[in-house]
């Protein structure tokens, strides 16, 4: 019983993005703690943490229903009392926000139902092999803003039913073979901000993964059979690694629909081979490496499925750019900003090239005022016209900042 029986009052007013919202039925919740530590409870199903609200320890038993368990503080209690979850059956949801140092499997006793674990925003900096193990119903664990470094084999197994994992915003450095071992279900993983530098052969085994977020890491290079066993990916993000090389196996993924290499240094990027796959519909390039060489005008092949494709800031110079990426030919966003172009030619009948094209970006290029001045006058109606009916055959060219701070009809050139 906690020696501490005086009333806590906590302003939870403070604007931090990982406050979460939820409605108040009352200030005042009353807990009856077991053991002797300096932390509060939040268990009831309805708290409005935008109000100061008060709480004072007394029993527990008229909360037994409840399903949503946070602990969210900033007095940096550091660990979670043992069978702190037994007195809440029902529980479904546990928050904890405290500046935990470290978890252990004891830590969850009585949790068996939870669905969702959230220990974002702590200090914790590894997980030990099989700690979740206990936690047979979890479909979402959140581990992001930790000082997460090492997470060893089998952390996560037996976790049948996991569906995402964040572990942005940590320190980790590879993605080893057993790291996610035997999560035949998880559909996302969220890796972002983070030092990884090497993802192991057999490291992403997770047969119905679908999601995998990669930005700004140390990935400068992949296995050529990184993807082999992901075969269901629909998202891949890898932007801002530096990477040097695709991985063939990504060229197998019939699912893919999304795949962002943004701020990498590619060296050959096989466009035919990307534009191949049946699902692809947003293919990011900015900075990435991307050469006009990497095109193959010679191919009749069409490349149906690509409707947004952005190659801005990859020092590309050529005029015929358009005629070059013919066969993308249902594309209705082209990003080619940030580039050397001084010309494009076709530009004023951009949809004789891309029937359903909607919008073209070439701004931050080399072209003249008096150039800009003739695309904007061929496309000034039809841009009218499409921001009204929003036809989609008549494209939006955004033509500012090029040259010479001369204003163009309201388009400026820089």
């Amino acid at each position: 019983m906690c020696r501490l029986l005086l009333q806590i009052t906590i302003v939870l007013a403070l604007g931090y993005a990982w406050l979460m919202p939820f409605s108040c039925a009352t200030s005042i919740v009353k807990v009856r703690c077991d053991e002797d530590v300096e932390f509060f409870c939040m268990v009831t199903q309805k708290l409005d943490i935008k109000e100061r609200v008060h709480f004072d320890f007394v029993s527990a038993d008229k909360w037994n229903n409840t399903k949503v368990f946070k602990i969210i503080s900033q007095n940096h209690i550091t660990s979670i009392p043992t069978g702190i979850f037994q007195r809440f059956p029902h529980l479904i949801k546990v928050y904890v926000r405290t500046g935990l140092n470290s978890i252990r499997k004891e830590d969850f006793e009585g949790a068996d139902n939870v669905l969702r674990l959230d220990l974002e925003y702590n200090n914790i900096e590894s997980i030990a092999a099989d700690l979740f193990s206990d936690l047979k119903r979890l479909e979402d664990i959140y581990l992001s803003y930790n000082q997460l470094k090492n997470i060893e084999s089998n952390a996560f197994y037996g976790l049948d039913n996991l569906h995402r994992i964040e572990l942005s915003n940590n320190s980790l450095t590879a993605i080893t073979t057993n790291m996610f071992c035997g999560l035949n279900n998880l559909m996302e993983l969220i890796l972002n901000n983070n030092r990884i530098e090497l993802i192991e052969d057999e490291a992403l085994n997770l047969p119905k993964l679908k999601k995998l977020i990669l930005t700004n890491n140390r990935i400068h290079s992949l296995s050529d059979s990184t993807f082999s066993h992901s075969p269901q990916l629909q998202w891949i993000d890898v932007n801002e690694n530096g990477l040097r090389n695709i991985a063939k196996s990504l060229y197998d993924l019939r699912k893919l629909e999304r795949l962002q290499l943004e701020d990498n240094k590619i060296d050959d990027i096989e466009m035919d081979s990307l534009g191949r796959l049946p699902s692809l519909t947003s293919l990011k390039l900015r900075n990435s490496g991307f050469k006009v060489t990497n095109l193959n005008t010679e191919l009749h092949v069409k490349y149906n499925s690509v409707i947004h494709l952005d190659l801005a800031k990859n020092w590309i110079e050529v005029t015929d750019i358009l005629q070059r990426l013919k066969n993308f030919v249902n594309l209705e966003v082209l990003l080619l900003d940030e580039n050397n172009l001084t010309d494009i030619d076709g530009i004023e009948k951009v949809w004789s090239i891309f029937p359903k094209i909607q919008h073209v970006a070439i701004t931050r290029n080399k072209l003249t005022c008096d150039r800009v001045e003739e695309i904007y006058e061929s496309h000034k109606n039809n841009s009218k016209f499409l921001i009204e009916v929003f036809m989609p055959r008549l494209p939006q060219i955004l033509l500012h900042e090029n040259k010479n701070e001369k204003k163009v009809h309201g388009v400026v050139c820089l």
